[in-house]
C-alpha cells in the first residue's frame, strides 16, 4: 500500500514528521511518498491525481476541490540572542526599517504575509532594508543567528533554536501574523484508510500555535 502526500515546506519539514509515526505504528506496510511543493504545485498535483492528499498553507478558494482548516501557524520575527530588540516586549511595524531584514523569497506566499501585515501598519516593501532573501526557513534561522539581521520564520520551525537560546522572539504590535494550515482533497465521500487516519490526526494534533 501507498500514500503520496503533497505537503508544503514547513508543513513536510516540522509537522509531518511528528505524526507520521502514529500512521506507521498502524500501517506498518505502508510506503508513504511526501511531494513538497507551493500550494498551486500541490493542488495542480492533486487534480492530476499525483498524490492523494495535498497539505497547503496559503488560502485556497477552488470549487473542484475540498478545502478544510485544520490548524493555525504564526509567521514570528526573530532576532539574534543578543539583539538591541532582545529584551523588547512589543515591536511596532515601523521600527523593522531600521535593521536588515530577512525574508523568504519574492513571490513566496510567506513573504507574501509578512509584507501584506506591514503595508497595513503603514510600511511599503520598498522601505525595507531587504539585500538579502532565502528560498528557506533554516537560511533565515542560520542567518539571524549569525547576525545577518532580523527575519520572520514560522513558530513550527523554532523549537531548536529557542531551545539552544540562540534567537530571541519579538511580539508585534497588531500581531501576530496568522497563516491557515489546510487540508486539500479531490471531491467526494470522506476518504478511509491511511488518508482518513492522517486527517484525524492533523485535525487533533495538527494545531500548534
Amino acid at each position: 500500500m501507498e500514500l503520496s502526500i503533497g505537503a508544503s515546506h514547513t508543513i513536510a519539514v516540522y509537522l509531518l514528521p511528528r505524526l507520521l509515526p502514529h500512521l506507521v505504528s498502524e500501517w506498518p506496510k505502508l510506503r508513504i511518498h511526501i511531494i513538497g511543493g507551493s500550494t498551486n504545485e500541490i493542488l495542480h498535483a492533486l487534480t492530476m491525481h499525483k498524490i492523494g492528499i495535498g497539505l497547503i498553507e496559503a488560502p485556497a478558494f477552488r470549487p473542484d476541490l475540498k478545502i478544510e482548516v485544520f490548524g493555525k501557524d504564526e509567521l514570528t520575527l526573530i532576532v539574534p540572542h543578543d539583539h538591541r530588540w532582545a529584551k523588547k516586549t512589543l515591536l511596532k511595524a515601523a521600527e523593522l526599517v531600521q535593521e536588515p531584514i530577512l525574508l523568504r523569497e519574492a513571490g513566496s506566499g510567506m513573504r507574501h504575509f509578512v509584507e501584506e501585515y506591514l503595508e497595513q501598519n503603514g510600511v511599503l516593501r520598498q522601505q525595507l532594508r531587504t539585500s538579502i532573501d532565502m528560498n528557506s526557513t533554516e537560511g533565515i534561522i542560520a542567518a539571524v543567528e549569525a547576525g545577518l539581521g532580523v527575519g520572520f520564520v514560522p513558530c513550527l520551525a523554532l523549537e531548536k533554536a529557542l531551545k539552544v537560546g540562540s534567537v530571541r522572539v519579538i511580539p508585534l504590535v497588531n500581531g501576530p501574523i496568522q497563516r491557515q494550515l489546510s487540508i486539500a482533497l479531490l471531491n467526494g465521500p470522506e476518504p478511509k484508510g491511511p488518508i482518513g487516519q492522517l486527517m484525524e490526526l492533523l485535525r487533533d494534533k495538527g494545531v500548534t500555535a
